[in-house]
């Protein structure tokens, strides 16, 4: 009986340690699992706040990969989205012109062309005007003509009136060489708004995360980039407005030159160009006789003086060789009475 009590006793005190192994082994277990809960939570906590700095500052220097590639993605995504909105309704055409012109008339022409460039709405970018030289002349077939006069105009007029302007300056000039030229700019000015675009959208997210940011290295390095961007987007606006003022007027060279006769295309007629020598030759022959007309009337002091002084030694000869004559007579005589 003894022994049976002895072996249940024994038989409890077992289960009971068996129990208590058991309960601290599951109560060591929930702890570890608590405490590794608590600090993936807490290390959850620090790389977000830690994120959270870098992304304020990454957007300066590189940022991580992931935040530049969708920064990046959503720019691009939405200037290709604003592609629609900023293509111009017409091509960006810029038109140029360079003229070479005679004239007739050379103080009358210039102060026309003045007028009508002002008319038209334009302006004189640049003039110079040479005048004749009065101690210079130049050899042609008319003979030594003084140098001529000539103008430099580089005129701006609007686009839609390059035309009619061009077509006043040949009613009115004898044009010698003309030149015209059209310069499409069309996709430069499209890709120069849409990285315009995609800067904006960038300036825009740099004063969003500049509200988030949360230390000081944050904050300057995010104001350096917008400085940047804003330094550039300055730069895309004064090159749009030139491309704007390069399409919206037209620049026209004009060299206008003074002549007394219209050149002769060499490819007119044979009637016209027998005619137009003839009336050159008629001219010139004209001219002739107008320059020695001039040349005695200008040197009539001179040479009146020359014929006085021609006069007065023809005189003096007359007038001695009279003498010697009659003194050779009064010798002869004597001679001849002797004999």
């Amino acid at each position: 009986m003894k022994k049976n009590n002895s072996k249940t006793d024994y038989i409890n005190q077992i289960s009971k340690t068996a129990f208590i192994l058991i309960s601290i082994l599951t109560a060591s277990t929930l702890l570890c699992a608590c405490s590794s809960k608590q600090a993936g939570a807490n290390s959850a906590v620090a790389v977000e706040e830690t994120a959270a700095v870098a992304e304020a500052k990454s957007n300066y220097y590189t940022g991580s990969a992931d935040e530049l590639q969708k920064n990046s993605y959503e720019n691009t995504d939405s200037a290709k989205a604003d592609m629609n909105i900023s293509v111009p309704a017409s091509k960006k055409l810029i038109k140029n012109a360079s003229l070479r012109l005679e004239t007739l008339d050379f103080d009358k022409i210039l102060s026309d062309i003045n007028s009508e460039i002002e008319n038209y709405g334009g302006y004189i970018e640049r003039s110079e005007t040479s005048n004749r030289s009065l101690y210079t002349s130049s050899y042609t077939d008319e003979g030594y003509t003084s140098s001529p006069r000539i103008a430099e105009i580089v005129a701006r007029v609007p686009a839609d009136k390059l035309d009619d302007f061009i077509s006043f300056l040949e009613k009115n000039t004898n044009e010698t060489y003309k030149s015209v030229g059209t310069n499409d700019i069309t996709m430069q000015y499209m890709d120069l708004e849409s990285k315009k675009k995609s800067l904006e959208l960038e300036q825009s997210r740099l004063w969003e995360l500049m509200e988030k940011a949360e230390n000081v290295d944050a904050v300057i390095a995010i104001e350096a980039r917008l400085s940047e961007v804003r330094y550039e987007l300055e730069s895309m606006n004064s090159q749009l407005k030139y491309y704007d003022n390069q399409v919206d007027y037209s620049t026209v060279d004009i060299n206008l030159i003074e002549v007394k006769d219209y050149q002769t295309k060499s490819d007119a007629g044979i009637g016209t160009r027998i005619s137009s020598g003839f009336k050159r030759t008629l001219k010139n022959i004209g001219k002739f006789f107008t320059e020695l007309f001039i040349g005695i009337i200008v040197s009539s002091p001179v040479i009146v003086m020359l014929i006085l002084f021609f006069a007065i030694i023809i005189f003096i000869l007359l007038h001695f060789g009279k003498k010697f004559k009659n003194r050779k007579k009064s010798k002869d005589t004597p001679d001849e009475k002797s004999n």
